[in-house]
């Protein structure tokens, strides 16, 4: 809210007092205070790039698809977790967009955007701000479908809103498959190149 900086009080427990933090680590994601929630992506970017120049030192003169198959089985798993369960807006999806670019930029020696969407096209790679739509899709239908009472009630209160809404920007009906969104989800990428 507004009065995210205002100075307060220190809270003790058991006469210990508890320190006022700037941000929080919460299931391995970064939240700072803000009047808005802010997610900090600097832990998470450091770990992709740690985790890409580790793979990418030792297999530098590979086919690029061996080095993209591996960024995406090892890297974007580590940055893109826990982020399916938030509505990114769309200035946190580009920025969790950049460290894809870096990477490809960095295998094909460019750094031409549209030369690297071209790339990651013909390697079946969606930019991150489209494969969190397709990972928030997933999350919020296995919601659906849960067993645990709380989370469909939790669903129910705002999972199936957030599912309505993105698919109705995508243009689909409620029920589509998972196949069936990926495909949707590739036309716009494809419309950019």
């Amino acid at each position: 809210g507004k009065r995210f900086n205002e100075t307060c009080s220190l809270i003790s427990i058991d006469g210990n007092a508890v320190q006022w933090s700037v941000s929080v680590k919460y299931l391995g994601i970064l939240f700072t205070s803000g009047s808005k929630i802010v997610i900090d992506f600097k832990l998470s970017r450091s770990k992709f790039f740690q985790t890409f120049n580790s793979i990418f030192s030792k297999i530098s003169h590979a086919s690029e698809t061996i080095i993209v198959s591996l960024i995406k089985s090892k890297c974007i798993p580590g940055l893109m977790y826990g982020l399916e369960a938030l509505n990114l807006n769309k200035t946190s999806l580009h920025k969790l967009d950049n460290p894809l670019y870096l990477a490809f930029g960095k295998i094909f020696k460019t750094f031409d955007k549209h030369v690297l969407s071209s790339c990651m096209f013909f390697l079946n790679t969606l930019p991150l701000r489209f494969e969190h739509s397709v990972r928030r899709s997933k999350f919020l239908s296995k919601l659906h479908v849960s067993n645990n009472c709380l989370l469909l009630k939790l669903y129910k209160l705002v999972g199936r809103a957030d599912l309505d809404l993105l698919y109705r920007d995508l243009g689909l009906v409620q029920n589509s498959n998972v196949a069936v969104l990926k495909q949707t989800i590739w036309n716009p990428f494809e419309n950019l190149l």
